[in-house]
């Protein structure tokens, strides 16, 4: 095969400790002229992040040389969770069934054993390219909004659900709603359902879930395919589960066209990092009040430093002119824009709560509609005879 142009190379990373090792990879790599190597670590996990992460051109397939099999192991399983569209290639001393299982368990997809040569590459990367062009024409690839907030009853999860409402009235969208609020979540109630399955079902599936068995896990109601809160507690075991968590959101943005995760505040640091990855915005909902902007200037620096910064968007849910606390008051305290305002509306608020509906199916209220010009606005995508508005946008 000619060597091909150098946009065109497929990006490679390379952990390996010895640094003679990264160097005959990088050789090799190069010669296949199918691939250049831009990054290389040369520690196992503690080093991982800041040489393969953050990166202008982020690798597609990574080496992982098993000098030291635990050090790889851990490694590879701290890249699937950081990395989740990375090919994980594991590179063995020497043919071994038990290693070969635990990296697969963890994450690789790949393994050679030594020596490797550019040949032995160009074959795995040739496999890797034909999984990637298969994907792309069989596999659609949702978006994911992920909806939090930093302080207990600022509305998140109303939020959460008026906008999956909102999204799936848009044309040719498939909504599904993922519940990760423990230990009960709300959304269920929120539209009165009495689900059968729950989030709790997926992750316990792991790598048997599949678009189909994940259809029948959710329960459905005003075109939302709502995947409810787990009944039992997850959130101090979501760290054992960041594979399964993983999975679960892949095989969804295989299935829907549009994801809306209701994610609490108070889960774990990689959690947050992995959404924070896979979701396309991230939106923090807060009310206008001390007490939210200072638990919402917490959680936007625990999120920018988990790497949403790009995709934060401030919702300011329960606004109205007579607030303390104005519009820009609230910008200027955090220092970022408000992305959306929601106008204050308690009284169908509540009754749309107690009918078991979303908001934006029960009426053409201001605060319906500023619902579907946040969707409207999120998504790209133009609503089919609906007027555009100008509710919620400051310009």
């Amino acid at each position: 095969m000619t060597d091909i142009k150098t946009e065109d190379r497929l990006r490679i990373g390379i952990v390996a400790p010895d640094e003679e090792v990264r160097r005959q990879l990088a050789t090799e790599v190069a010669r296949t002229g199918i691939a250049e190597t831009v990054a290389e670590c040369g520690e196992y996990c503690s080093s991982v992040n800041r040489s393969m992460l953050g990166e202008e051109r982020e690798p597609e397939i990574v080496l992982v040389e098993s000098t030291d099999p635990l050090g790889a192991l851990e490694t590879i399983s701290e890249l699937h969770a950081r990395l989740p569209q990375a090919w994980l290639l594991l590179i063995l001393q020497a043919h071994n069934p038990d290693l070969i299982i635990q990296a697969v368990r963890a994450g690789s997809r790949e393994f050679l054993t030594r020596p490797v040569s550019a040949e032995h590459l160009k074959q795995a990367f040739g496999r890797y390219a034909e999984e990637r062009q298969r994907t792309t024409h069989e596999r659609r690839t949702g978006r994911i909004y992920t909806v939090t907030s930093g302080k207990g009853g600022s509305g998140a999860t109303f939020v959460a659900v008026n906008l999956a409402a909102a999204i799936a009235d848009l044309p040719e969208t498939s909504v599904n709603l993922i519940d990760l609020n423990t230990p009960v979540g709300d959304a269920a109630a929120y539209l009165n359902l009495k689900p059968s399955y729950t989030v709790g079902d997926a992750l316990a599936a792991g790598d048997r879930l599949d678009s189909v068995l994940l259809e029948s896990y959710a329960s459905r109601k005003n075109k939302i395919a709502v995947l409810p809160g787990s009944r039992d507690f997850i959130g101090e075991q979501i760290t054992e589960k960041m594979q399964a968590l993983q999975t679960t959101l892949k095989v969804a943005c295989q299935t829907y066209s549009h994801i809306v995760v209701d994610l609490p505040s108070h889960f774990p640091r990689n959690v947050m990092e992995l959404l924070s990855r896979m979701s396309s915005d991230f939106l923090i909902v807060l009310t206008p009040e001390l007490p939210a902007l200072w638990r919402s200037h917490q959680l936007l620096g625990f999120l920018e430093s988990c790497g949403a910064a790009p995709r934060i968007r401030l919702i300011l849910n329960r606004s109205d002119t007579n607030d303390e606390i104005t519009h820009s008051q609230v910008q200027k305290a955090l220092s970022r824009e408000v992305y959306w305002n929601l106008p204050n509306d308690y009284r169908r608020s509540i009754e749309a709560v107690n009918a078991g509906k979303p908001l934006v199916s029960l009426n053409g209220s201001r605060l319906a509609s500023s619902y579907h010009e946040l969707a409207s606005r999120l998504t790209g995508i133009e609503p089919v005879n609906r007027k555009k508005g100008f509710l919620g946008l400051f310009n």
